[in-house]
């Protein structure tokens, strides 16, 4: 009875309770410091993250910052903030390019440059100012595009070389992994990821192609999906559940459920014509596919495929991309040259037009920075 009383002086004892309490609140801080690495690996997009992490981050969202216009010979920067646009930067680029791609990481810029090569410029996280780095000597024209599944990974079809992939080092240069040659394949064209797997969907004559990629950058082919002769571009859904083809002809629009493989359904189809570009939302309820003919953009909806408005963004839009955090369309015109900014609605429209310009030059391709965390 002597030792047990003695045991709850102790515990007792001022001393004893502090002990107590700092070893306690040093647990909390180590808890929340491991908390918040885990949530920054997601913001990220690690695919590694767990569900309590992903809620942790859920708190917050993606907001765009700024967005970049390609005409002629120029990079145009725009900041965006409280719905009011600024233009910002204009650098030389030397040549028109058709694609501009940010790495899922949002530091790095990617654009097709003069003679089919490269360039990349690095992100102010906080501005969405963009500086040049360097270039990449490729002299080989096609489309790229960032994994998000080894983000460490770009991919590009480069028509009578097929696949190729590339690493992305610490300061966004790209070094080629593999140059995958599958006999069975005729010239690749569009191409898109799987948004939480490592699988590929390419538009081939007739087909959608269907490949896995491997951390080390190798494609392994997989089988094909049939497909119209006419086809234009492909888009996937943001969550990974459809994969849109736009033909020039009809059927105008086939819809392809995706499996949890990766797999891919006979497609549904919907009658549209003259489709040259395709994009989801950040939901992945509506699409928005770009038309030369009436001439504008249609927002339809997913998976009904009935068209909800179609909207003149101008005679020949080739370039048109939604905000990941759902609150932005921008949509590019070559001829006439017209950028438009539209604020997107929860029900497919878009109503408002928050900027709009006519730059000097043609308007080839526009991009996106949205990061996450804000």
């Amino acid at each position: 009875m002597a030792v047990l009383r003695l045991a709850k002086r102790r515990d007792r004892h001022p001393a004893t309770r502090y002990l107590v309490a700092m070893r306690f609140a040093v647990l909390l801080v180590l808890a929340f410091v491991s908390a918040c690495r885990v949530s920054t690996d997601c913001e990220k997009g690690d695919p590694s993250c767990s569900t309590g992490a992903l809620l942790l981050s859920a708190q917050r969202s993606y907001r765009m910052k700024a967005f970049y216009v390609c005409r002629t010979t120029n990079l145009d920067t725009y900041l965006v903030n409280a719905d009011i646009v600024t233009p910002a930067q204009s650098q030389a680029i030397g040549a028109s390019t058709s694609w501009m791609r940010t790495d899922l990481d949002g530091k790095y810029l990617y654009i097709q440059s003069s003679g089919n090569n490269v360039d990349w410029y690095s992100i102010d996280r906080d501005t969405g100012l963009i500086a040049r780095v360097g270039t990449f000597a490729i002299a080989l024209a096609g489309n790229y595009e960032p994994s998000p599944y080894y983000k460490n990974i770009m991919v590009a079809s480069l028509g009578a070389s097929k696949m190729r992939t590339f690493s992305i080092g610490s300061d966004g240069s790209l070094t080629t992994l593999f140059i995958n040659q599958d006999p069975g394949s005729t010239s690749p064209g569009k191409f898109v990821f799987h948004p939480t797997l490592p699988v590929v969907y390419t538009l081939e004559t007739s087909t959608v192609r269907i490949q896995d990629l491997a951390a080390n950058g190798a494609l392994t082919f997989r089988t094909t999906a049939a497909a119209t002769a006419t086809t234009t571009n492909i888009a996937i859904d943001p969550n990974g559940r459809y994969l849109a083809v736009a033909n020039n002809a009809a059927p105008g629009i086939q819809l392809y459920t995706i499996d949890s493989t990766g797999g891919l359904s006979a497609p549904s189809s919907a009658a549209f014509t003259n489709i040259s570009i395709l994009a989801f939302d950040s939901t992945g309820s509506f699409l928005m596919a770009g038309n030369t003919a009436l001439p504008g953009v249609t927002t339809v909806n997913i998976p009904a495929m009935q068209s909800v408005q179609t909207f003149n963004t101008g005679t020949l839009p080739t370039s048109v991309i939604a905000d990941r955090g759902g609150k932005y369309v921008l949509v590019g015109n070559p001829a006439p040259t017209l950028f438009s900014l539209y604020q997107f609605t929860q029900t497919g429209g878009l109503p408002s037009v928050k900027y709009e310009s006519v730059p000097t030059g043609n308007v080839t391709s526009v991009g996106m920075y949205s990061p996450y965390g804000f």
